[in-house]
């Protein structure tokens, strides 16, 4: 047996080890240590203590960093008294949900705007603050706050409860975020598949503090669901939106997508486009798919346009009060590789002449940074919200098909309680939302 395979051996027995056991922390007797939850002080010191808590809960001190660098944590948004389950997952009518996590620049000098963010289906609001969020808010003066909820959202209480809290993270903010660093009334919502349905209705309200909406993986529901969903889109309660996904849909809607199963199909943000096109809002919505995974070595994926996003609609917010810089401007040929062959185009990389019509687009200005930074200076343009249904800039005129419009079967609502479903619709519709 040769040394890599040794290597990939001994490499694989140990990534399978590296499992938190709460029953074992326990013994250790130490005040304080009740779950591998509470360790995050220990994980890095240097003795016994350290070595063991290090041993027994080898998940959670892998991510010691992730968890120590938040501002604020476990923040009360409603109810009394202190969280006293930090770990989860929590259960409808868990009152230890109902907390958040902030995070604002070190070197802000006062109230920033706020990303909310909703993580997906058995996540934790908790994390992703290093990996995830400082990095995907550089370039902007935005703070993140993440809000807890049900931790896993699969039937019609479930969802109402999520849809509810939202409106209670936001009355927080608005009443409490001027003392704790964060804008009462700058905001975008965010989050990723499970967190797209429950910052839907919020997002839609109406609320003027809310400046638009970056959703990734967004809607992972049946077909008719979504179309639901659009109908409650209106020109004057939805915000400008940027829709993310990682997979291809290389076919508009209603064509067929074969994503092999994913719920997480871009097809269910074609639909929204389509419905901000019928409403008059073309220019308000921009939708990229076909992006690398994000849980591969560069985490390209979830806020990779938010900087493209807030530029598009609150330019303002670009650099002020910034602490980091903006990602570095470098090209990447194969993502723009990839997103051309979606449309049956054959290009080399960034510097292929055909590349440089297409800088306008987020999407192409951000995998071609470089070459795209030199074009659109040259000819004046800025990076700008994407055309209507040319999800893929490279797609022609003739390949743009109109879809037929949906029959609505809810009017347009605004706020969490218009929101509502039956028990045997809302089952299904949440059923096929897997641990994103």
């Amino acid at each position: 047996m040769n040394t890599l395979v040794l290597l990939l051996l001994a490499f694989t027995a140990t990534a399978e080890q590296c499992t938190d056991n709460d029953e074992q922390i326990k013994n250790l007797n130490q005040p304080g240590l009740e779950n591998c939850c509470d360790v995050a002080d220990f994980c890095q010191v240097l003795n016994q203590t350290g070595e063991s808590v290090r041993n027994i809960c080898c998940v959670t001190c892998s991510e010691k960093n992730n968890i120590s660098t938040w501002t604020k944590m476990y923040v009360r948004y409603a109810g009394t008294g202190s969280i006293t389950d930090k770990c989860g997952p929590y259960m409808y009518g868990d009152a230890n949900r109902q907390h958040l996590h902030i995070w604002t620049p070190p070197a802000a000098t006062g109230p920033v705007p706020v990303l909310l963010w909703a993580h997906g289906n058995g996540g934790k609001a908790r994390q992703g603050i290093e990996e995830q969020f400082v990095p995907g808010v550089a370039g902007t003066s935005y703070g993140v706050v993440s809000w807890e909820s049900v931790t896993k959202v699969e039937n019609e209480n479930e969802t109402s409860q999520c849809w509810s809290d939202l409106e209670l993270v936001m009355d927080w903010v608005k009443a409490n975020g001027a003392a704790n660093g964060l804008s009462t009334d700058d905001w975008i919502i965010g989050g990723r598949s499970r967190g797209t349905i429950c910052s839907w209705p919020a997002a839609h309200s109406g609320n003027a503090a809310i400046k638009g909406m970056y959703l990734y993986a967004a809607l992972p529901l049946p077909e008719e669901s979504v179309l639901w969903l659009a109908e409650n889109i209106t020109n004057t309660s939805s915000p400008p939106a940027y829709l993310s996904y990682p997979l291809c849909c290389p076919n508009l809607y209603p064509a067929d997508c074969d994503v092999n199963g994913d719920i997480h199909t871009p097809r269910s943000g074609q639909i929204i486009v389509k419905r901000y096109n019928e409403t008059g809002m073309a220019a308000n919505i921009t939708m990229s798919q076909c992006l690398k995974d994000d849980d591969d070595e560069t985490n390209d994926g979830i806020l990779h346009f938010f900087h493209a996003f807030v530029q598009s609609v609150v330019p303002e917010n670009i650099c002020a009060n910034c602490t980091t810089p903006p990602p570095p401007c470098t090209d990447d040929d194969a993502i723009i590789i990839q997103l051309a062959s979606t449309a049956g185009k054959n290009v080399t990389g960034c510097a292929d002449p055909e590349v440089a019509q297409y800088c306008e687009y987020p999407q192409v200005d951000a995998a071609c940074c470089a070459t795209c930074a030199a074009v659109n200076e040259a000819n004046g343009k800025a990076v700008v919200m994407a055309d209507s249904m040319r999800i893929n800039p490279f797609f022609t005129a003739d390949q743009d098909t109109e879809p037929p419009s949906a029959s609505p079967t809810a009017t347009a609502s605004s706020s969490a309680q218009q929101y509502s479903l039956s028990l045997g619709f809302l089952t299904l519709l949440m059923s096929l939302i897997i641990n994103w």
